[in-house]
């Protein structure tokens, strides 16, 4: 409880034939890692990017990824697993969802009202 997944809801779900597309231009971009210095009860929600993309795996496990230092892996049953802290020029981080999320979401990914 109280991650960041529990508050955020997705605005776009790349289509399944386009998902090999997106796992190989991910990984041309240059991760890197850092140290994060944070208070022991912080709020994760600050330590993600405005672009955060969620991988499922096969085996019910997913992991949030975004270019701002700060990811989480959770398990089947949604408890964290690992958190790690790699990050990636904020510019290739944006091209990329936008290639793959639709224009009106990207600009308007709180909707448009």
């Amino acid at each position: 409880g109280g991650t960041f997944l529990d508050n955020e809801t997705a605005v776009y779900e790349i289509p399944l034939e386009k998902n090999a597309d997106f796992l190989n231009d991910l990984a041309k971009i240059h991760f890197s890692d850092s140290i994060i210095i944070s208070p022991a009860a912080f709020d994760p929600s600050f330590y993600y990017d405005m672009w955060t993309v969620r991988i499922n795996y096969t085996d019910g496990s997913y992991e949030l990824i975004s270019c701002d230092h700060y990811g989480e892996t959770y398990d089947q049953s949604g408890k964290i697993t690992d958190v790690h802290h790699y990050g990636c020029d904020s510019e290739e981080w944006e091209a990329l969802i936008q290639k793959y999320v639709p224009e009106i979401i990207f600009l308007h990914p709180h909707g448009t009202e």
